[in-house]
């Protein structure tokens, strides 16, 4: 596997947290919906669980792609363009 020095662990950490909450919420909303366990899905832990992680999706994108945008922009300002547009 690749080491890639200029990734952020954080943001990736956090990222697989909002995906595995994410999945929990959506199994246990699948089993309430479909009758094969009564889970209360619409108030406590699960809900706020639920919540947590979209909020944390919209987060994390909006991080990246600030984080993207202002290495494109130090990218250009340095002047390589070969860096941006390599040749095949």
């Amino acid at each position: 596997m690749a080491i890639y020095a200029d990734r952020f662990w954080e943001i990736d950490c956090l990222r697989g947290l909002a995906v595995l909450l994410m999945l929990f919420y959506h199994y246990l909303y699948d089993l309430d919906f479909f009758k094969l366990v009564d889970v209360q899905i619409r108030s406590g832990f699960i809900l706020y669980a639920g919540r947590f992680s979209a909020l944390l999706f919209i987060l994390i994108s909006g991080v990246a792609l600030s984080i993207s945008h202002s290495r494109a922009l130090n990218k250009e300002s340095a002047g390589n363009i070969s860096e941006n547009f390599p040749s095949t």
